[in-house]
């Protein structure tokens, strides 16, 4: 694992970030932010959801993406256009569709046929747990203006869509090899068993910690059984006495996915501090991914 991270107090964070929000923008829905380069114009882009993120993989006929794409332009630095990129199970890149800023707002309806055009595969080689992940980038003609990098300014957000799958018990427990952990708690496997209760699945001590005071650090799963979309309720992960670090016990929370079809679990996780008080949480949360052997 990583040494000690940085802590911070979500509750004053947010109160930050929403009077910095209400004093940049009390009464309009959208504004242009300043950009490094010019001190007129900007753009702030959207993305505005009109169904899920993902594909439905049992109902490949009727499932697809549709959301707006938009963005607020002032001043005389517009730019030139938005360049909608894809990539499958994080293979090579294309584009996907570009957009200039008189088609916006632009909604794009994409059923799975059109997510996995342009990477040389039909419909019917799309596998459960398979994803697209879409990118998006305002290019400007003038190469001199860019985004600030700050809080309030920033591109449009790329999203993962998934082919998820109805979530079936028994076909899920086993023994799962970890392929990925930002805070690299573990490149080894862990158990994976059914219950405590209907549509939950326990994953057993997966961070790989040592039992302190009879506790096994297992993670409890809720899973919606009609698209495996996973959610990780608080409760206790590990604890920071194994690594010297003082703080005691360390709760999780988060969500994800959990994919009967595939085999595999993907599980974004973030990390409190009990003894320090609510709301103290480690600033860089955990992504974890496992596939069943």
């Amino acid at each position: 694992m990583r040494r000690i991270k940085n802590i911070y107090k979500t509750s004053i964070l947010f109160a930050m970030l929403l009077a910095l929000a209400v004093s940049c923008n009390e009464d309009i829905d959208k504004q242009a932010y300043v950009m490094e380069g010019t001190d007129t114009g900007g753009v702030l882009p959207d993305v505005t959801f009109l169904a899920g993120k993902n594909f439905d993989f049992g109902d490949m006929s009727n499932t697809y993406l549709s959301f707006i794409a938009d963005a607020a332009i002032a001043g005389d630095k517009t730019f030139e256009r938005l360049v909608i990129s894809k990539s499958y199970n994080g293979g090579d890149t294309v584009i996907h569709q570009q957009l200039t800023p008189s088609e916006m707002p632009f909604q794009l309806d994409i059923t799975p046929e059109d997510a996995v055009e342009g990477f040389g595969i039909s419909t019917a080689e799309i596998a459960g747990g398979d994803y697209i992940d879409w990118m998006f980038m305002i290019e400007f003609s003038d190469p001199d203006v860019k985004f600030n990098d700050d809080a309030l300014t920033q591109q449009f957000p790329d999203f993962r869509s998934y082919f998820v799958c109805a979530f079936d018990a028994a076909s899920t427990t086993g023994t799962y090899q970890f392929t990925y952990s930002d805070w690299e708690h573990n490149t080894g496997t862990f158990e994976v068993v059914a219950g405590p209760g209907e549509n939950q699945i326990t994953l057993l001590d997966p961070l790989g910690h040592q039992a302190i005071d009879g506790n096994n650090y297992d993670l409890i799963v809720d899973i919606d059984p009609a698209s495996g979309a996973a959610t990780v309720a608080t409760q206790i992960a590990w604890d920071s006495d194994n690594y010297g670090w003082g703080y005691g016990p360390i709760s999780a929370d988060g969500a994800g996915y959990v994919l009967s079809c595939a085999g595999t679990i993907s599980l974004d996780l973030t990390y409190c501090v009990p003894s320090l008080g609510a709301g103290v949480c480690f600033t860089d949360g955990d992504h974890i991914e496992a596939v069943k052997q």
